[in-house]
């Protein structure tokens, strides 16, 4: 609900004491939306774990580079609203990832970047949020009626979950 208590969205998770989860709420122009993630994680000699969730409402998909290159077994583009479990990905030192979003087809144009340090056996979630400059300036509020303009705040937020 929002502050004029305003249902927004409404979320089900079958939460059990021993799987832990998280749960990430997004909207676009207005309409909310929500993911429920199982934390499920294996912790792996000399690999970590990268999960990608993409709650930027950006129409265009998304690659990501890690130190300037992509990694195999992360997906070639992600979508508003897809998602990958945690991914194990070999890591045999901690290392300092430069990691960057682009919009598919264009490898010039960052449209964030940020750093994260990883440490084998370790797990992290690479959220991507916000809007683009590609996104319409402004919305029509659904219900409210207002108009609502919009910021760029396009940015890719990292965690350590294990």
């Amino acid at each position: 609900m929002d502050s004029a208590k305003h249902l927004l969205d409404t979320a089900v998770a079958n939460i059990k004491s021993d799987v832990p989860v998280s749960i990430f709420y997004t909207d676009s122009l207005g309409y909310f939306s929500h993911y429920v993630a199982a934390d499920a994680f294996t912790r792996q000699d000399k690999k970590i774990g990268l999960r990608i969730i993409n709650l930027s409402p950006f129409d265009q998909p998304v690659f990501l580079t890690f130190n300037q290159r992509a990694i195999d077994s992360l997906p070639d583009e992600i979508r508003y609203l897809q998602h990958t479990g945690f991914v194990p990905v070999n890591m045999a030192t901690d290392s300092l990832l430069n990691i960057k979003a682009y919009q598919q087809g264009d490898s010039l144009d960052i449209l964030a970047a940020t750093q994260l340090r990883v440490y084998p056996g370790h797990a992290y979630t690479i959220l991507l949020s916000g809007y683009t400059s590609n996104n319409p300036g402004s919305y029509t509020d659904p219900l409210t009626g207002r108009l609502v303009f919009l910021q760029t705040t396009y940015a890719i937020k990292v965690f350590q979950n294990f």
